[in-house]
């Protein structure tokens, strides 16, 4: 179990970063202040948002002495965000937290006592929530094997966030090994899928505990507007060829030397799972109309 912490230091440092938040920030604020676990010191850094954020988050400073917030001149983009927010922390364990996400209020009581000596990251269970917080998938939850080479493949065929409904990243960490590897960084060989790559990245140094007591809740997206079909296509092909950048980087960023011609060689089936399970609804509708039936009709259910 994790050091309670000494003193003034906390154990659990939480960097909540925003933009815009004004929708949900509010109820991500309530949940992290009703955490079991008091340890903590809570860091916002608003990312100059140009709503209500501000004043939501001000009113919440003037509540809780954890609370620390800080306002950023100018937009300083997700990921540097996050790396600024690791750097003011002082715990020496951290957990990033997303403006539009809750948690069980033993969230951080239960990752804080799975962190054994050997684990990099604790991670819980991901339901995702609709209208009227209503709950309308609980994903699967990830198990991780201890040995290094099976868990290093299997964060290769990973996919995060769509495999589990949110990331390992949002769960609580060693600060130092985040301090060890910037996710902006990271940014920079690839933005799409940084957090699948920075996982990946930092998991191959030590065990990713996953415990299904606690869960993280994700808000659904906003619903997707119907775009001309001609500029859908064109976004789509945009897509791929961010795939195809992030799936390179793979073996840049594997550990063991000889893991990087497998990984190199892997590239292209890691590829065509990815298309696969992005295309799945296209998929299903090929094979039902080359074998003549109708789809389900899933509203009914």
């Amino acid at each position: 179990m994790a050091d309670a912490g000494v003193g003034s230091r906390p154990a659990l440092s939480i960097g909540l970063a925003v933009y815009n938040g004004q929708r949900f920030v509010a109820r991500a604020l309530d949940s992290l202040l009703a955490q079991s676990f008091p340890n903590y010191e809570l860091i916002i850094s608003d990312d100059a948002s140009t709503d209500r954020s501000n004043e939501i988050c001000q009113s919440y400073v003037a509540r809780d002495a954890r609370i620390r917030y800080i306002r950023q001149p100018s937009n300083l983009g997700m990921y540097k965000n996050f790396d600024f927010l690791v750097n003011e922390s002082r715990g020496p364990f951290y957990m990033w937290a997303a403006q539009d996400d809750e948690w069980d209020p033993d969230w951080c009581k239960v990752l804080m006592e799975n962190m054994t000596e050997d684990a990099i990251i604790s991670f819980g269970h991901v339901k995702l929530l609709g209208p009227a917080r209503s709950i309308l998938q609980l994903y699967k939850r990830p198990q991780f094997s201890k040995n290094e080479i099976w868990r290093t493949f299997q964060l290769f065929f990973q996919d995060f966030p769509w495999s589990i409904g949110s990331s390992p990243i949002y769960g609580i960490c060693r600060r130092q090994s985040i301090l060890d590897c910037p996710i902006s960084k990271i940014e920079k060989l690839s933005r799409d899928s940084t957090d699948s790559l920075w996982v990946f990245t930092v998991g191959q140094r030590g065990h990713i505990l996953t415990d299904d007591r606690v869960y993280h809740y994700k808000h659904a997206g906003h619903p997707k507007s119907n775009r001309p079909r001609i500029l859908q296509r064109i976004r789509e092909q945009v897509v791929v060829q961010h795939q195809v950048r992030m799936l390179t980087c793979f073996p840049l960023l594997a550990r063991r030397w000889w893991l990087r011609p497998v990984f190199a060689l892997l590239t292209p089936v890691r590829y065509l799972i990815r298309v696969c399970v992005s295309n799945i609804g296209l998929i299903r509708k090929v094979i039902a109309r080359a074998q003549g039936s109708p789809l389900p009709d899933r509203s009914s259910r």
